[in-house]
């Protein structure tokens, strides 16, 4: 009989292609992890992997056993939230992926230690990725406050709504003093953004006419993941943010941003929950989402 610990193993070396990042994501050493797998393919006498350099692929028989393996797997998870549905048992380990920290600090980080103690079988795993998210690679129970492309990009998820909100251009006193105050999309040309890093393309300005939305692509000067309130208040350029954002909110009332062209603003900037679609709900799963979605209110207000 082969453990299912190794399945497991098995999957995620084929997911990642490499022996070291799957160990780093088991938390084992490099070696513990090439010796579970030499023990895998002894136990099933044929050879499951090419190693070439750093990477490995699968061998024929290896996409077929990998094929056969996820079934087991897939099998094993439903029966585990079948078994934890019908007992009324809320645990395991909860791994949920943000996209900016702030997100995560806002809605999630006030209000852990309570989530902690109405669940003490429910560990959780809080990670941020600022670039965009592939299911195949992240690795993920939650995504949390994600936007419309994930669900486009992997229409099998679940989603529910996290907020909606408008979308807002603001630029700097000093900033609009030197460049002037452009009051439609066509006076763009001769301005500034400041970017985000993982957007296609980083330098775009996200408007809305007519109720739909519409791209502009601006002189990119500077562009980040992080520290874009900060840039745009020091005069580098127009910054694309939610006008629910509480430093958003903070900055126009210290006179440090003004909103520009309001009128082209996306009326509708939807960001979601996303999670996966199993046989079986995932109680954990469930409690989570639940638990602080009863909360909106509070930090969608604060």
């Amino acid at each position: 009989m082969i453990k299912i610990e190794l399945i497991d193993s098995f999957l995620l070396v084929a997911k990642l292609g490499g022996i070291s990042k799957a160990a780093d994501k088991k938390s084992l050493s490099a070696m513990a992890l090439s010796k579970q797998m030499r023990s895998l393919e002894e136990r099933v006498r044929h050879p499951l992997f090419i190693r070439t350099g750093r990477r490995i692929a699968l061998t024929e028989f290896g996409y077929k056993f990998k094929n056969e393996a996820e079934k087991l797997a897939q099998s094993q998870a439903s029966l585990l939230n079948w078994l934890d549905e019908v007992s009324g048992t809320v645990s395991g380990t909860l791994r949920v992926l943000f996209q900016s920290p702030m997100l995560c600090d806002e809605t999630i980080v006030p209000w852990l230690p309570l989530f902690l103690d109405t669940y003490p079988n429910i560990n959780v795993e809080l990670d941020v990725k600022e670039s965009l998210i592939d299911i195949a690679e992240d690795d993920y129970d939650i995504f949390w406050g994600i936007g419309e492309y994930l669900g486009e990009q992997c229409p099998n998820l679940k989603r529910r709504d996290l907020w909606t909100s408008r979308y807002g251009v603001y630029a700097s006193p000093h900033y609009i003093a030197k460049r002037g105050l452009p009051s439609h999309p066509d006076d763009l040309d001769s301005h500034d953004i400041v970017g985000y890093l993982h957007n296609q393309p980083s330098n775009v300005l996200v408007l809305q006419e007519r109720g739909s939305p519409i791209y502009r692509t601006l002189n990119q000067r500077v562009a980040s993941v992080t520290g874009m309130v900060e840039l745009a208040i020091a005069g580098l350029g127009l910054v694309n943010a939610g006008d629910d954002v509480k430093q958003i909110d903070d900055a126009v009332k210290a006179k440090q941003l003004i909103p520009v062209l309001e009128d082209y603003w996306w009326q509708e900037a939807k960001v979601f929950i996303y999670y996966h679609n199993v046989r079986h709900h995932q109680p954990k799963v469930k409690a989570f989402i639940d638990f602080f979605l009863a909360k909106r209110d509070i930090w969608a207000n604060a």
